[in-house]
């Protein structure tokens, strides 16, 4: 794989005067677009077509992220209304083996049936899908394919028709820690020149990912 050089020696989290979690190259790897040979497509509840990226990918993108360092345990299984349901934790660890951080999210399956009854096809497979899925959600979590499952979501919701609120980033400012972020991936001059009247919420974190991409070239 090519390395990527950080066009700053500092991280992100280093300029804002926080303990830095993960470098700027770690973050690249996490929220760069998933690569188009790695996205997939299955039919979707009520027509139409989801895209998703398998467990492997995500393994590799994690085992080349992080050295090695992280770990998954899966907290609970159970079946519900014809799915089987998985409780999944990532947890990315220090260099020592001690815990950096974690994420904690739910993966789902719908259990196959031999025709005509309610035995299923083949369960253990049931639940070993699931609990890839609750990993590739935790993931998604920290930026891997969130591009991707971040898309896929909006679409479950919509074609479920659940009436939920959304929350018109467009319309909102931009947090103060966004816009801090923004500076200190600018150069000093640009940044001294941001106006921050200029950005949403939704605006200023495509600007961020434009910015760490740009850490590529």
């Amino acid at each position: 794989m090519t390395t990527i050089k950080s066009k700053n020696p500092l991280t992100v989290y280093e300029k804002l005067g926080v303990d830095a979690q993960f470098s700027n190259e770690q973050l690249i790897h996490l929220l760069q677009n998933t690569p188009a040979e790695h996205i997939y497509k299955r039919p979707a509840k009520g027509g139409g077509q989801w895209e998703f990226v398998t467990g492997t990918y995500i393994k590799k993108v994690l085992n080349y992220t992080f050295g090695f360092l992280w770990s998954s345990e899966v907290k609970e299984v159970e079946d519900k209304y014809g799915q089987v349901v998985a409780t999944v934790r990532l947890t990315i660890h220090k260099p020592d083996g001690s815990i950096l951080i974690w994420k904690e999210d739910i993966g789902k399956k719908d259990i196959m049936f031999k025709k005509g009854t309610q035995t299923p096809l083949d369960y253990g497979n049931d639940k070993k899908a699931a609990i890839t899925d609750g990993l590739k959600r935790c993931a998604a979590q920290f930026g891997i394919a969130s591009d991707v499952y971040g898309k896929e979501e909006f679409k479950e919701i919509q074609l479920e028709k659940v009436e939920q609120p959304i929350i018109e980033m467009q319309d909102e400012p931009a947090t103060e820690q966004q816009i801090k972020i923004i500076k200190s991936l600018l150069p000093e001059e640009e940044a001294a020149g941001v106006d921050e009247a200029n950005y949403t919420k939704l605006n200023a974190a495509t600007k961020i990912k434009e910015l760490m991409m740009e850490g590529k070239k």
